[in-house]
C-alpha cells in the first residue's frame, strides 16, 4: 500500500510539477523510501555515487560536478525509481529559468527581495568574466601588439626563405688537386676513383687525378632514406562481438591478449574505472587530465559526460558519443 501511495503521489506531483528544486528532491527521496530501497542499494544499482544521490534528494544541483551532470543524474535516478525522468528534467530547467522580479528600493540581501543587478560579463577567458572596461583594455593592448606581430612574422618568413636558398645553392667542397686548387708538378699522372653508396640514397663517386695533372673532380650525391607513415589502429577491426546491454551500456569483445586504456579529458567529467573486477579509479577529472590503465581480461569504464573525453583502447580511438547525453558505460573483454 505504501509503495502504491508513493507512486500515486509521485504521478500527481509530476502532473502538477514540483514547485522548487527542494520539492523535486523530496519527491525522489519519498519515492525511494516508500519502495524500501536503501541508499546503498540505489548507489549499487545506478552506479551513481552516494553523495550525488543525496544532492539529488536535497534538490541541490551545486552538490554535483555541474548542471549537465545534475540533469543526467536526475533523469537516470528518476527512471530508476519509476518516475518520469525526462519530465522532471524539463521541470528542473523551468525552475532554473525563473528569476524573481526586482522590487523597487529593496536593500541587497534582504529575504524575499531581488538582489541588485550585477554587471553582465562581456568575455570569459580561463573561466573568469571580463568587464566591458577590461575588454576594451585588452583590445587596445592587442591592437598595439599587432604591428610587432606582423613584423615578427615577416622576419621569420624571410629567414626561412634565405635558409632554403642557401641550402639549395650550397655545394660540397672541392677535394685537393681538383680545379683551380690543383698544383702542377713533374711526374706521371694517374687516375683513381673510389665509389661509395650513401645510406638510404644513390651511389656517389669521387675521381681524382694523380700528382702533376692539376685537374680532378669530386662529387657526392644521394637522397636520405625516409620511413613510411605511421598508421592508427582501427578499433572496429579489433572487435569480435558487440552487445548493447541496455541504453547506457555497450559491451565489446576484442581480439587482443590484454587491454591498455588511455583517457584524455576534454571537458570536466566524472569517471569510474574497473580493471579485472577491481575499482581502480572513481573521481571527477578536470579538462587536460590524462589517465592510463591496463587490464588482463576485462575493463569497464563509466563516464558522467561521455562527449567530454577522448578514449583509446590498445592505441585505437573509441567513439564515446556526443556531449549532452546521459552517463555511459563501456565494457571491454579480451576474447577467451
Amino acid at each position: 500500500m505504501a509503495v502504491e501511495e508513493a507512486e500515486d503521489k509521485g504521478q500527481r506531483g509530476m502532473g502538477e510539477g514540483p514547485s522548487s528544486l527542494r520539492a523535486i528532491g523530496e519527491l525522489l527521496r519519498g519515492t525511494r523510501e516508500a519502495k524500501g530501497v536503501a541508499m546503498a542499494q540505489a548507489q549499487m544499482d545506478t552506479k551513481i555515487r552516494t553523495k550525488y544521490l543525496e544532492a539529488l534528494e536535497r534538490g541541490d544541483d551545486a552538490g554535483t560536478p555541474g548542471v549537465a551532470y545534475f540533469k543526467g543524474f536526475l533523469r537516470f535516478y528518476a527512471n530508476y525509481l519509476g518516475l518520469d525522468g525526462p519530465a522532471l528534467v524539463a521541470r528542473y530547467k523551468e525552475l532554473k529559468a525563473v528569476t524573481p522580479a526586482p522590487t523597487a528600493n529593496a536593500p541587497a540581501g534582504e529575504p524575499g527581495k531581488a538582489p541588485p543587478e550585477r554587471p553582465r560579463p562581456l568575455l570569459r577567458e580561463a573561466g573568469e568574466a571580463v568587464s566591458r572596461k577590461e575588454a576594451g583594455q585588452v583590445n587596445r593592448r592587442a591592437g598595439r601588439r599587432f604591428p610587432f606581430l606582423v613584423v615578427a612574422a615577416f622576419l621569420i618568413v624571410a629567414v626561412g626563405l634565405l635558409g632554403l636558398a642557401y641550402a639549395r645553392g650550397h655545394k660540397a667542397p672541392v677535394g685537393p688537386g681538383s680545379g683551380e686548387a690543383g698544383q702542377t708538378a713533374g711526374g706521371q699522372g694517374g687516375t683513381g676513383g673510389p665509389s661509395s653508396t650513401t645510406p638510404g640514397g644513390t651511389t656517389g663517386g669521387s675521381t681524382q687525378t694523380g700528382p702533376g695533372t692539376g685537374t680532378g673532380t669530386s662529387g657526392r650525391s644521394g637522397t636520405s632514406g625516409s620511413s613510411g607513415p605511421t598508421t592508427t589502429p582501427d578499433f572496429a577491426k579489433m572487435v569480435v562481438q558487440t552487445t548493447v546491454v541496455d541504453k547506457e551500456t555497450t559491451r565489446y569483445v576484442l581480439n587482443a591478449k590484454d587491454l591498455t586504456v588511455d583517457l584524455d579529458i576534454v571537458e570536466r567529467c566524472w569517471v569510474r574505472a574497473v580493471a579485472d573486477g577491481t575499482v581502480v579509479y572513481e573521481e571527477v577529472l578536470e579538462a587536460g587530465k590524462q589517465m592510463k590503465w591496463t587490464a588482463k581480461g576485462k575493463f569497464v569504464i563509466r563516464f558522467g559526460n561521455p562527449g567530454g573525453v577522448r578514449l583509446k583502447v590498445n592505441s585505437a580511438p573509441v567513439d564515446t558519443g556526443p556531449v549532452e547525453q546521459p552517463p555511459k558505460t563501456l565494457e571491454f573483454h579480451v576474447k577467451g
